[in-house]
């Protein structure tokens, strides 16, 4: 272990570089079953299989590998309400149903995980048993290392240089390729689609980009994902990232299309409803060919979210005014538009550590709606949250309220009956949280 602790984080943010090289050394779809099974492939044949965990596909349609959990916490913490519920294959994250100890959604996620484990420890000790250890070794070596330690969500915070916040023009590109601001990335390809699986329309743009003809999100399913009616009107005007989403004034209207950045014909902008993202667009601006649209990059961490932890971080060790001017910089610096008459246009003055707590989690929200991180917010801070309000976008049954304090029930993920709680005998589960939403409704 010691021998390759240096590589480990190299490892970890050259990832979206390694997959690509990976398959290279790998043409085809992944490793066979009995390779798998075995360790007898190459060190770099196992490290492929590690990446290819983060992008398979589980047994329930919205188990498109580590993207499709990005979806599922989203909407479980309501940041991605949906216009029509026909083709919502997240509906029960939303609704809080069926994530008991039985259901193939908590069977889903163990899996996801501890399948990117077992391929991360196969490396390992693929390793042990080599004549001798070599740098090329060392640094598939640390990937799996970096796999794994999220996989544990063992979360380190990352202080690395040469990383800056997404710009205006990267942040509008389409939101699927890496840059500079990305510290760690998926990438599809169109080799990683199987013909055995559903990836026409089981991927996370097809359910996160309004602006294709092959996805569920978009104008032919209506299953648009939308930010939070209270949560837009939180943002400044004079905040670049407002029209990721569709303003209620505009839509409907193909006269207000150009106040956008989409790919979209007019005929298709106006069926967009209210509040509907922009924000991830398909593959080459390919709204048609899903190996093309499908195949693009997702981030799994920004740089951006290091200016958050720092802020609120500073926050309680040096008050409340010291986190402020931080969380001010960055708003200013980077994401919202200044005049000569205010320089400064975004100003967080919140006179306790409670109140700059929730406005900069608001900014939070805004930042990175759609790449599953509110979960991890409000879990943490037992915050309330509340769906059920005058002007809510949330569908009927996805509204529901519930008390600072606490934890949502259903974001206790229950560890799968038919897994891990049935050979380890130490497990207590957690409770079935099916129908606990409906009583804070």
């Amino acid at each position: 272990m010691k021998a390759y602790i240096k590589y480990i984080l190299a490892a970890v943010l050259t990832l979206p570089m390694l997959s690509s090289c990976l398959d290279e050394e790998t043409p085809t779809n992944g490793l066979t079953k009995d390779q798998l099974n075995t360790t007898s492939g190459t060190i770099a044949e196992l490290s492929n299989a590690v990446a290819k965990q983060m992008i398979s596909m589980g047994t329930s349609y919205n188990a498109c590998g580590f993207a499709g959990q990005m979806i599922e916490l989203d909407a479980m913490t309501g940041q991605i309400p949906v216009y029509s519920t026909g083709y919502d294959y997240f509906m029960y994250f939303s609704e809080g149903n069926y994530l008991g100890p039985t259901y193939a959604y908590s069977y889903d996620t163990w899996r996801l995980y501890y399948n990117i484990i077992d391929r991360a420890n196969r490396v390992m000790k693929a390793d042990s048993t080599a004549a001798s250890p070599s740098d090329e070794n060392a640094l598939y070596v640390g990937s799996a290392y970096g796999y794994r330690a999220m996989a544990y969500f063992i979360h380190a915070q990352l202080a690395e240089s040469g990383y800056t916040p997404m710009t205006r023009s990267q942040w509008y590109d389409g939101f699927n390729k890496t840059n500079d601001a990305w510290m760690f990335a998926v990438k599809i390809s169109a080799d990683d689609m199987t013909d055995d699986s559903y990836w026409s329309w089981d991927n996370f743009i097809s359910f996160m980009s309004s602006e294709t003809q092959f996805g569920i999100g978009g104008p032919v399913y209506k299953a648009y994902r939308e930010i939070d009616a209270g949560l837009y009107t939180y943002i400044d005007d004079a905040d670049w990232r407002k029209k990721t989403w569709v303003s209620p004034d505009d839509a409907g209207d193909i006269s207000k299309k150009r106040n956008y950045t989409t790919i979209l014909a007019d005929s298709d902008f106006a069926k967009v409803p209210a509040y509907a993202g922009l924000k991830f667009k398909p593959g080459d601006n390919n709204q048609s060919d899903y190996t093309v649209g499908a195949a693009v990059a997702i981030p799994l961490m920004r740089v951006e979210e290091m200016y958050f932890i720092d802020a609120e971080a500073t926050a309680h060790v040096d008050g409340v005014a010291a986190g402020e001017t931080k969380l001010n910089a960055f708003m200013n610096t980077y994401r919202c538009t200044a005049t000569a008459d205010d320089p400064t246009p975004y100003n967080c003055s919140e006179s306790t550590l409670e109140d700059f707590t929730r406005e900069l989690i608001r900014q939070k929200r805004i930042e990175f709606w759609g790449e599953g991180l509110t979960y991890f917010d409000y879990k943490r801070l037992r915050m309330d949250f509340t769906l059920k309000y005058d002007g809510s976008n949330h569908p009927d049954n996805y509204q529901y309220n519930f008390d600072d304090g606490y934890v949502a029930p259903a974001m206790n993920f229950c560890i799968t009956r038919g897994g891990e709680a049935q050979y380890n005998t130490a497990i207590i589960n957690n409770p079935d949280p099916s129908g606990y939403e409906a009583a804070g409704k």
